[in-house]
């Protein structure tokens, strides 16, 4: 297809490969605009019912006009095939995007990334266009983070046509992502894209799917069927409580149980309170008193106006403290908030949503409390969410709310740092290393722990924890050394924006350890040597082994075993984000 002209776009190269077709770069031989072709299977072009069903799909598909979705063209029928004119977007597919550019997305990123994704399905069902196909694949990210879907309803043709040709090029990566009733082969409506959708947000988490990609088609449909979804926080620590039940009601077996439509998922995705319990109130049951059978003697006059006198006293008495309990109740609404810490060394209350030197409020220090009393969802230009508080002094502003946590993320972070750690540690990393020894047990349910890093000594060579750039974004990653006296865990951050942190090694050492920043440009012993011929003073020539050196070409990380007082060198590998042994020191 390379260099042919279907209309008046010339086809440049391909730029995708697919059971259904490939895609090709198109471009306009007059205007010079670019779009997307897909030239569909042959076999599939050949079947005339297939072709009057894509027809009219495509008529649907026309139809659909929403910034998350691309856009349909154009469509064509030639004796050549039939294709789809679409948009071009320049960007990355989801899972390729999550693979290379971010890892798993934290939840302040990932929520308004997905709600775009939400919205353009909402668009797309609201007018009876079903996608059945939706994947991380299927999803494309530009570089300035907005989402677009493609191939709307082209799954729903293939399946309605000819059940054998779903199975036709089908690869495993699809499979993942089905809903129960399509495994099944039952009727499926909107709901079958919420579950894709909650597989899909899985994914974007955790940086993984929740199924094993070398099992079978057979294994992966029984436990779409049977098994319950994974937790998604063992795939990975980061992934909250609140979003493992977001995810459990998006993928529920039984499709009645899941969101009933987008807009009830993006609600939930956006509700901060969502899953948390409430007390019911027991209903107190009154008694009946049996009636007597013997006659009810009328009570006089003068009896019942002083009930009517009571009766109007206590009206207006518990008139009274109703109002002021609705008072005081809506007064402590108003003015009260929810209520944070701050995790910070130092963070200022702001007088306007902006990190600029002028516009400071009042200076708070760590474990400070404030009050929460609005919080805006959206990002800014740096990635981070803001929040308008009320300080302890009755000082209000705005200030980041990622710098702030609850009661228990407090007391667990003072359990744990010391000294210079607890001030020098950014929130990220505390909040990163928390999470870690929390859920492996190792922070006790009164939130305090045996596990500590303690501050650097001044002027050591080798410390317990370091700032360095391993993965060459130039920004700061964070590796710690945490011990209980006995044992010694080695946890190192790499981070791929400012709210984004990994764990990359954790490991536990029977015998002390510290560690060290090896920076970017230090020439490094390889392991490897090379002959050389040399001259002596007496004009004899001999023989000798050299040293291979090589240059760094990030940061790395030295860990010293203090028994035999053994270092090795690692370097992070950002092919297969890990790190590598790279050299033993001289």
């Amino acid at each position: 297809m390379i260099g042919q002209q279907i209309l008046n776009y010339k086809i440049e190269k391909l730029i995708g490969e697919g059971g259904m077709g490939n895609v090709y770069l198109g471009i306009h031989t007059h205007i010079g605009r670019k779009v997307a072709i897909k030239a569909l299977n042959p076999v599939l072009a050949k079947n005339p019912d297939i072709r009057e069903r894509f027809k009219n799909e495509a008529s649907t598909l026309s139809q659909l006009h929403h910034p998350n979705i691309v856009t349909l063209f154009d469509y064509v029928e030639t004796d050549q095939g039939i294709f789809l004119v679409m948009e071009y977007v320049e960007g990355k597919q989801l899972d390729q995007y999550i693979e290379t550019i971010t890892g798993p997305i934290p939840e302040e990123k990932a929520i308004p990334l997905f709600t775009q994704i939400l919205d353009g399905v909402s668009y797309a069902h609201q007018r009876n266009v079903i996608h059945r196909d939706i994947k991380p694949s299927n999803i494309i990210i530009t570089s300035e983070g907005k989402a677009k879907i493609l191939d709307f309803g082209i799954a729903k043709i293939l399946s309605e046509s000819n059940h054998k040709l779903t199975k036709t090029g089908t690869k495993l990566g699809t499979v993942l992502f089905m809903s129960p009733e399509q495994v099944k082969g039952v009727e499926v409506d909107k709901r079958t894209d919420i579950y894709s959708l909650g597989i899909t947000l899985f994914q974007t988490l955790t940086g993984k799917s929740p199924f094993d990609e070398d099992q079978s088609e057979y294994e992966v449909y029984k436990r779409i069927v049977e098994e319950p979804l994974p937790d998604a926080k063992t795939f990975y620590i980061g992934v909250s409580d609140r979003m493992e039940l977001i995810l459990k009601k998006a993928t529920a077996k039984n499709a009645s149980e899941r969101f009933s439509d987008c807009d009830k998922f993006k609600q939930a995705l956006e509700d901060l309170s969502f899953g948390q319990s409430t007390s019911k109130k027991a209903k107190a049951k009154s008694a009946r008193t049996p009636v007597s059978n013997r006659p009810v003697k009328k009570p006089s006059a003068k009896v019942n106006n002083k009930r009517k006198g009571w009766t109007i006293f206590w009206s207006i008495f518990f008139g009274m403290l109703f109002s002021t309990a609705l008072v005081v109740t809506t007064y402590k609404l108003i003015f009260s908030g929810t209520e944070k810490y701050v995790l910070a060394n130092k963070l200022w209350i702001r007088s306007s949503e902006a990190l600029t030197g002028n516009n400071g409020v009042e200076l708070l220090k760590f474990g400070e409390k404030l009050n929460v009393l609005e919080t805006d969802s959206k990002l800014d230009a740096n990635g981070l969410r803001w929040a308008k508080v009320r300080s302890e002094d009755g000082k209000e502003g705005y200030t980041v709310i990622d710098y702030l946590g609850s009661e228990d993320e407090y007391e667990r972070i003072n359990a744990v740092f010391k000294d210079n750690a607890l001030k020098d540690t950014p929130v990220i990393y505390k909040k990163a290393v928390i999470d870690y020894l929390n859920s492996n047990g190792m922070i006790d349910k009164d939130n305090s722990s045996n596990w500590s890093i303690n501050g650097n000594l001044s002027g050591a060579e080798f410390n317990n924890y370091v700032f360095a750039d391993f993965n060459q974004d130039s920004k700061d990653d964070y590796a710690c050394v945490a011990n209980n006296g006995d044992k010694y865990l080695l946890l190192v951050f790499v981070s791929g924006s400012v709210l984004d942190a990994t764990i990359k090694i954790a490991e536990n050492e029977d015998q002390k350890i510290s560690i060290k920043k090896l920076p970017r440009g230090t020439k490094y012993f390889t392991g490897k040597y090379t002959t050389e011929n040399r001259i002596d003073w007496y004009g004899e020539i001999y023989t000798v082994n050299v040293k291979v050196y090589d240059m760094l070409k990030s940061d790395a990380l030295v860990i010293t075993e203090k028994q035999g007082n053994k270092s090795k060198v690692y370097t992070y590998d950002n092919n297969h984000n890990d790190f590598i042994l790279t050299a033993l020191p001289q």
